[in-house]
């Protein structure tokens, strides 16, 4: 999302003595000065019928709701109480109930029938409640955005970073979804609330993987991301593909060799593809999102047909 008014705001006193913004983020987790505007928020969310929506995530979240939130007759759950303890346990609890209520919330466009049509409604005052936590986020200097699409946390990085893998989503999705998807699935794994690099690595594995093997091992049905590596490593068949690129001011690129080295950088940090007794390595978070990008100009390359079969040989 775009910068909040204010962003790199710099206080008097720091201007009076000749000093710029205070450096002290980003910040993990919920600082002291972000916690009172999150619950805020949250609580502005929740009114003034929340009961349903917070059904909704202690369901999802699979909160307990003990004896003591249950009406005197049983008729009814204070799931509100419920919530609202649940998030005041602890920061990962916290973000997972804004998590939560961004997926879910009721504002969300939605099908309505009404005779035989079906129209799509939406609360225009959600959009309003969500851009007011991204402005909270980015005015407490957080680690965390709202995602381009409003349903989620994600962790913030370089808006130039994050429009190159759009870019190259959007391109996927035209030419290969299965890319697409496979490449959308490893930026959530990358960046989202919950991390896991050791499966974003898979999933940036299997998005080359889907648009490479067809290009140079159509017919090989057991052929992986690194048969195609070990395929391009031979100069006889590399000889058969061209990258228009150009090397210098004079040469353009021959082969597809620095394709072949950055499908050979997502390949080999795939560590679970080995079997055997031996534990597969920790992919450190890092690594995970390097694999991603690298995946990603891997993919951009090859749906844009910046490689290509050579008709002459």
């Amino acid at each position: 999302m775009s910068e909040s008014p204010g962003q790199h705001m710099v206080p008097l006193s720091r201007r009076r003595a000749g000093l710029g913004p205070v450096a002290d983020g980003p910040f993990e987790g919920i600082p002291a000065h972000l916690a009172a505007p999150l619950t805020e928020w949250l609580h502005g969310v929740f009114r003034p019928d929340g009961q349903n929506l917070a059904r909704d995530v202690a369901i999802r979240l699979r909160v307990p709701v003990p004896r003591q939130d249950y009406a005197p007759q049983g008729s009814a759950v204070n799931y509100l109480q419920a919530v609202f303890r649940y998030a005041s346990s602890g920061d990962d609890e916290s973000l997972d109930v804004i998590d939560a209520v961004l997926q879910l919330h009721p504002g969300w466009p939605r099908p309505v029938r009404s005779g035989q049509q079906i129209l799509i409604q939406s609360d225009g005052a959600w959009d309003g409640t969500v851009t007011n936590l991204e402005h909270i986020l980015q005015a407490a200097d957080s680690v965390y955005e709202v995602s381009r699409d409003l349903r989620r946390l994600e962790m913030r990085i370089d808006p130039t970073v994050r429009e190159s893998v759009r870019d190259t989503l959007s391109l996927a999705h035209t030419a290969r979804e299965r890319a697409s998807q496979r490449l959308a699935r490893a930026w959530e794994l990358s960046y989202g609330l919950h991390p896991d690099p050791s499966a974003a690595v898979a999933e940036a594995v299997k998005a080359v993987e889907s648009v490479a093997i067809p290009l140079f091992e159509p017919s090989n049905s057991d052929a992986t991301l690194g048969t195609v590596v070990s395929k391009l490593r031979d100069p006889n068949f590399a000889a058969k593909f061209r990258l228009e690129l150009w090397q210098d001011k004079k040469h353009t690129v021959d082969g597809p060799e620095p394709l072949a080295a950055v499908m050979a950088t997502v390949w080999f940090n795939h560590h679970d593809r080995h079997e055997g007794n031996e534990p597969a390595p920790t992919v450190p978070p890092e690594t995970a999102r390097a694999v991603l990008h690298a995946a990603s100009l891997a993919v951009q390359w090859l749906v844009t047909d910046v490689v290509s079969r050579r008709t002459e040989i």
